[in-house]
């Protein structure tokens, strides 16, 4: 057998290798997602105080996500804004803070009906007040 067989079989074999390993991979994460999911819904059927119900769903997400934290706001249409229920490993004093529609991330999810994903290329950020200046993980 010649040396440039050899090195076909053996790129060959790695590439598939590679590939399984890739599937094993994402099979893994959707298991994981799965078993988060239900484990929330356990927590929905039992939990009957909804500030931890709330608490344990945002902290799921955030590890689903691989987030350093989150928050969850509930959207006040008479004042037009947000006002923050559950906040998870972002600090003291963010539950009970209010954001006008278009300021930060949730004022401009709530403006826009959109998730952060769909939005054009960023423009200059109305930071809340209450937010520190430092990189979150989102």
């Amino acid at each position: 057998m010649r040396l440039s067989a050899v090195l076909t079989a053996a790129a060959h074999q790695a590439g598939l290798a590679i590939e399984k390993a890739r599937l094993l991979a994402a099979e893994r994460q959707r298991a994981d997602e799965l078993d988060v999911l239900r484990t929330t819904m356990t927590d929905i059927t039992a939990e009957l105080e909804l500030s931890s119900l709330l608490h344990a769903i945002v902290e799921r997400a955030a590890g689903l996500l691989d987030a350093t934290g989150g928050e969850l706001g509930f959207y006040d249409e008479a004042n037009q804004e947000v006002r923050i229920v559950v906040s998870h490993n972002l600090g003291e004093g963010y539950v009970g803070t209010r954001h006008a529609l278009g300021e930060g991330a949730m004022g401009r999810v709530a403006e826009t009906r959109q998730p952060p994903s769909s939005w054009p290329p960023p423009r200059p950020a109305r930071r809340h007040p209450a937010h520190p200046a430092h990189p979150r993980r989102a």
